[in-house]
């Protein structure tokens, strides 16, 4: 008797292999831009310092742009098979963006105009970086999700969906291409024609991004001092492009009011943010004459929770006890940082308080509250 073949049964052991395997991970993918001439080549970018929701293609962006929009022009250098990370602060030739850091403050994403000798500008469009999930394969590993971004890479191989490149196209013609243009629009690099000429033939706005821009950088030179009295936090911005831009710290010459105004008009006039916030400084001090943040340039880890979170049990975190935790040792009872910064645990069923040791001579603060 011919015995029937159940193809359930394949689904089933199929779907059960799939289980087995350990869950995709994801890769971080960030633009850059790549040279796959045999030539060194100079390359401007310009980049737009406006908004740019994903959803707005380069072809509508461009006849938008005026002066006002645009940040001040950076050139770079790329040997043949050079790459530079595309991200609107300044990225040192050879450098990939690092794979575990996602740095996504919102939605947008971001435009620059691209212009090298003998090609044709283009106006970029693209996120900031996204994710490229891993994916299931039953028998053998599948080809890797990971970003192909390197310091040099061959300039016969195509980079994949992150890189735009600076290529000889079959007619012989000089071109910035990209290879996947056509995906979804936060996880793809997008490119069209632009004249920086009639962009820059337009008219400045009074009011645009680059000009709140440019006095946001006038407070910021704001900064001789006497004393450490003389100095002040205010709030502050994350420009993209501006190294060092926030937090504000300047001298009591600028007022709150004052600085407040060009941090509404940049948020308000619909202009590109740079970190999702800015980090409020450990303090601010005079420091030869000129004000600055306290403990500046020094890795200050942050402190555990707040002791004062436990002020209402009876004894404190040696009322808290770990589910997982047998016994009465130190580790079985939460960390807390006590008014003086100090390390408290619970020892002996009594909480005990230590001073930490300085990370650094210069910085007086042990942790970051």
């Amino acid at each position: 008797m011919r015995r029937r073949f159940n193809p359930m049964l394949l689904v089933v052991l199929f779907g059960s292999a799939l289980a087995w395997a350990d869950a995709p991970s994801e890769s971080l993918h960030t633009p850059f831009l790549f040279n796959r001439t045999a030539d060194a080549r100079d390359v401007r970018m310009t980049w737009v310092l406006r908004r740019v929701p994903c959803a707005t293609t380069p072809e509508a962006l461009a006849p938008t742009l005026g002066p006002s929009d645009l940040e001040d022009p950076r050139s770079v250098t790329l040997e043949s098979g050079e790459t530079v990370t595309l991200s609107s602060q300044p990225s040192p030739v050879g450098v990939c963006a690092d794979p575990n850091k996602r740095t996504v403050p919102d939605q947008d994403c971001r435009a620059a105009i691209l212009e090298t000798a003998g090609a044709a500008p283009v106006l970029m469009v693209a996120p900031q970086n996204w994710g490229v999930p891993g994916e299931y394969y039953f028998c053998d590993p599948g080809p890797s999700t990971a970003s192909k971004c390197a310091p040099r890479l061959d300039p016969a191989v195509d980079g994949g969906d992150e890189a735009l490149a600076l290529m000889l196209r079959d007619d012989g013609m000089l071109a910035f291409e990209v290879s996947h243009p056509d995906g979804p629009v936060d996880r793809t690099i997008r490119i069209g024609p632009v004249d920086p000429a009639a962009i820059a033939a337009r008219a400045a706005t009074p009011d645009g991004c680059r000009q709140t821009r440019d006095a946001y950088r006038a407070f910021r030179q704001s900064t001789a001092c006497a004393s450490s009295a003389d100095c002040q936090v205010l709030p502050g911005l994350a420009i993209p492009g501006d190294a060092n831009s926030c937090p504000l710290i300047v001298n009591t010459s600028v007022t709150f009011v004052a600085a407040k105004a060009v941090v509404s008009q940049w948020t308000d006039g619909m202009c590109a943010s740079g970190e999702s916030y800015c980090r409020s400084p450990l303090g601010v001090v005079c420091r030869d004459g000129i004000c600055g943040e306290l403990c500046a340039g020094v890795s200050v880890p942050t402190c555990e929770t707040s002791c004062d979170n436990y002020t209402s049990e009876p004894k404190s975190i040696c009322s808290v006890t770990f589910a997982q935790c047998s016994g009465s040792g130190e580790n079985c009872h939460p960390v807390c940082t006590d008014a003086k910064l100090q390390r408290c645990v619970c020892r002996d069923n009594t909480v005990v308080c230590e001073p930490r040791p300085l990370v650094d001579p210069s910085c007086p603060m042990p942790c970051r509250p």
